[in-house]
């Protein structure tokens, strides 16, 4: 009984890293349409930290705790981080694979996302007084990540998703740490006495 709820649980957990991978890409897409037109880098920089990061986390918690409560509301440390891991690991898979489709389908957008984060960049950093050769590097940078738009290879997104893995293995390390909840140890006393209870009322 126990193994077969370990194994409703991950399959639960998986469930829920691809509507978490889903979201991820959806909200990739429409913030590639809204960031594209920003012309303000303070509103730039708040929506990419707002969509990349806040969303995907506030969504990701609450599908933890829908985890938690599926497990009886008590999970040890353990079996926190594997379910956690598994639905950030099938999430993080599903959305690199389904954004770079997406982006090799449609070049243009995230070429006009990319031109105007170049502008932005240029006038967010001049702004704050840094040196012409500063700038020059940060320009350079994102016009070599403009070229490779919709031309990464399999065995380049293979290795983006193995380093995204080992830096959501290791969130899914800090995120069971915060939402682990043991057993109170009068919890199984409680079911050896009504156990004992019922024997001797038979």
């Amino acid at each position: 009984m126990e193994n077969e709820n370990k194994v409703n649980l991950k399959k639960t957990a998986v469930l829920y890293g691809l509507i978490l991978g889903i979201i991820s890409i959806i909200l990739g897409v429409m913030y590639m349409y809204f960031a594209k037109e920003i012309t303000s880098s303070t509103s730039f920089y708040a929506a990419t930290l707002f969509v990349n990061i806040v969303i995907p986390v506030a969504i990701a918690v609450f599908f933890i705790l829908k985890l938690r409560r599926k497990n009886g509301g008590y999970w040890g440390y353990r079996t926190a981080l594997e379910q956690i891991f598994i639905m950030l690991a099938v999430s993080v898979v599903l959305s690199t694979v389904g954004s770079n489709l997406f982006n090799a389908a449609y070049p243009g957008l995230q070429e006009e996302l990319m031109d105007n984060t170049r502008n932005l960049t240029i006038e967010s950093l001049d702004s704050l007084g840094v040196e012409d050769s500063a700038i020059d590097e940060a320009v350079a940078s994102i016009d070599e990540q403009r070229e490779q738009i919709g031309n990464i290879s399999a065995g380049q997104m293979i290795k983006g998703i193995f380093i995204s893995l080992i830096l959501y293995f290791v969130f899914a390390l800090i995120l069971a740490a915060i939402f682990k909840k043991e057993q109170p140890v009068f919890y199984h006393q409680e079911e050896e006495n009504s156990s004992s209870s019922n024997e001797d009322v038979l």
